[in-house]
């Protein structure tokens, strides 16, 4: 079984925000402890229009794996959008979707929204 932690060192349930992007911060970092064992790492989608750029991902198989997200050619537009980030353990089976919030505006004071099911206080 894996974990999944932010860059901040924040462990992360399936379905919760792992990253944030914008053109004034275009890369982030996620960690995933898998005890030693292989992780298959994918995005399931892109941004909706490739002129605003597109996500790339590169993995580093230390312990823990690092995941570098990096918007590449990010180019700032309207609403923010979302891109899923796959991680599956071919040894036991396990599969979990993180979200990985594209923040085009640069701007700090849009909200990131809560993970599905998620409740506000």
């Amino acid at each position: 079984q894996f974990g999944a932690m932010d860059a901040a060192g924040k462990q992360l349930a399936a379905g919760e925000v792992c990253a944030t992007l914008s053109p004034v911060s275009p890369t982030s970092t996620v960690l995933v402890w898998t005890g030693g064992h292989p992780l298959e790492v994918s995005l399931e989608n892109q941004l909706r229009d490739t002129r605003r750029g597109n996500i790339s991902v590169y993995v580093e198989t230390a312990t823990p794996v690092s995941i570098r997200l990096a918007w590449e050619g990010p180019v700032a537009w309207g609403p923010p959008e979302e891109v899923g980030l796959r991680l599956v353990s071919p040894l036991t089976g396990q599969a979990e979707t993180l979200r990985v919030f594209v923040q085009p505006s640069g701007k700090a004071d849009i909200a990131m929204p809560a993970a599905p099911g998620a409740r506000s206080w």
